[in-house]
């Protein structure tokens, strides 16, 4: 199957987005017009030092407030959605990709470091050899000691035989 936007979202979802972004900020509109009238019949009683009879009408305004702002932000959430995406996915790219540059000399260095680890280095020229090298490739110097009791071969720096432990010469 393949993929398009039609086949992760629901028609059914379209309409409901479109009916939440008409109701919503309607919804919020009511809210604010309620939260106004409150607040400017409490600070107008003030002036003529009488009560406040429609403070009521912040409580309902911000209650309407609240629903309107969840609806409207449910309304636009597939565009903010996408926005965020957008804007996120070349940011963790350059993320990748800074992060990708600064350690591969590090991967090469250890990379280097085990490849070295698992060679015999010659101890006449110095040269390096493949770990199963009898003699150095490049000077012909033996990379190995006979052990003179098992005749086991070992590496040329060992002081002692890995197979029977005979001290090496």
């Amino acid at each position: 199957m393949r993929f398009n936007k039609s086949n992760i979202t629901d028609p059914k979802h379209n309409k409901t987005r479109k009916i939440l972004k008409i109701i919503g900020p309607i919804v919020l509109g009511i809210g604010i017009i309620f939260f106004l009238i409150g607040i400017i019949d409490f600070f107008s009683a003030f002036n003529g030092m009488g009560t406040p009879t429609l403070f009521w009408a912040c409580f309902v305004g911000i209650v309407f407030i609240g629903i309107g702002s969840t609806l409207t932000g449910f309304g636009f959430m597939k565009n903010v959605g996408g926005y965020v995406a957008s804007q996120s996915a070349p940011i963790l790219s350059d993320t990748v990709n800074y992060v990708a540059d600064n350690i591969s000399d590090s991967i090469a260095d250890t990379a280097n470091k085990v490849k070295k680890c698992s060679s015999k280095t010659c101890p006449k020229c110095g040269a390096i050899n493949d770990e199963n090298d009898k003699f150095c490739s490049n000077c012909g110097t033996p990379l190995t000691k006979k052990c003179p009791k098992c005749q086991n071969e070992n590496n040329i720096d060992s002081k002692f035989c890995s197979n029977c432990g005979e001290k090496l010469d």
